[in-house]
């Protein structure tokens, strides 16, 4: 069920983009919907520094677990998305 929608804008973290469209374009692949992206604004730290901060670092460990989590269960391969 479309709801009418015709574009999806999906607005999250930077690391957490690639799992997120996935699963939106998972969801929405029998559609005409078109999705977008947009990473949201993140003061602590980025794609250029994650990995010098406590935070950072938790993250995008955590987030690539579960990519791993997702392509298991659900059959979602990050880099067929």
């Amino acid at each position: 069920m479309t709801l009418g929608y015709t574009r999806i804008l999906v607005v999250t973290s930077w690391y957490h983009g690639r799992r997120g469209m996935c699963i939106i374009r998972h969801d929405t692949r029998d559609t005409a919907i078109q999705v977008s992206y947009q990473a949201a604004y993140n003061a602590t730290f980025g794609p250029d520094s994650w990995w010098r901060n406590e935070e950072g670092l938790m993250d995008v460990t955590n987030e690539l677990i579960k990519i791993g989590y997702y392509w298991v269960e659900y059959g979602l391969s990050p880099w067929q998305c």
